[in-house]
């Protein structure tokens, strides 16, 4: 399993107004992760083939646009450092998907964007590995639901496969890990986004009642040095 990085870019102020990250408009961003209203399945077929896709454009006004089958678009603003509001309604444009799975999908992912007109919502860029580096943003809503996309060459065959089964996700009081392979768990770490250290566990578990909510990375070393982290939500 890749390392897994958080990189923060410092945004310098311009005029005393917000700007957004550059790094947003660099690529085209693929979906890899979600969790919505509990549902973090996404559909893997012939139809969307995992290509459902971002694009943040550098326009006046800034606007964004995100395809599955339909098109969803419309202006989006950045009114202080990682932080994003769409100001407006958005609009849906292009042919619906015929599958049923996929037009609910597509249905719940619009919906969150569309639920977070005139309301502020967080963002971040992590990095993944350094050489080549691989970017990708992650979207919080207000209520801890969030969106994560790569860069669109990373496909999730790119991954290795894991050793570890982190769960639940999300959690509340505790976090357990159970080997997938035959390594053996050495530690578990829980650390800020920032890749600041808060708990640690030399268990199959590690408690996470005193925790705030919000996003954490979840670190499991194995017995060989081998690490996989992933991204977990404290409810």
């Amino acid at each position: 399993m890749k390392p897994i990085f958080l990189l923060f870019f410092v945004l310098s102020p311009l005029f005393c107004k917000a700007q957004p990250d550059n790094m947003l408009f660099y690529y085209s961003w693929q979906l890899n992760q979600i969790n919505i209203e509990g549902q973090t399945d996404i559909p893997y077929n012939a139809e969307l083939n995992y290509n459902v896709i971002l694009n943040f454009y550098d326009t006046t006004p800034y606007t964004f646009s995100l395809k599955v089958c339909q098109t969803l678009s419309g202006e989006i603003e950045y009114p202080a450092n990682n932080v994003m509001i769409i100001p407006s309604v958005l609009t849906v444009s292009g042919d619906a998907c015929t599958l049923i799975e996929n037009s609910d999908f597509e249905a719940l992912l619009f919906n969150f964007f569309q639920s977070l007109i005139n309301t502020e919502f967080t963002y971040y860029i992590g990095i993944v590995d350094f050489d080549p580096p691989n970017y990708f943003p992650i979207m919080i809503a207000p209520n801890g639901d969030y969106v994560e996309f790569h860069e669109t060459y990373l496909g999730v065959e790119s991954f290795d496969k894991k050793m570890f089964s982190i769960y639940p996700n999300p959690v509340s009081d505790i976090i357990n890990v159970r080997a997938l392979t035959t390594q053996n768990i050495s530690k578990i770490r829980v650390l800020s986004l920032e890749g600041r250290l808060l708990l640690e566990s030399n268990e199959h578990f590690v408690l996470t009642q005193h925790l705030s909510k919000g996003m954490y990375l979840v670190e499991v070393i194995a017995e060989d040095g081998s690490k996989q982290i992933e991204k977990i939500l404290k409810k």
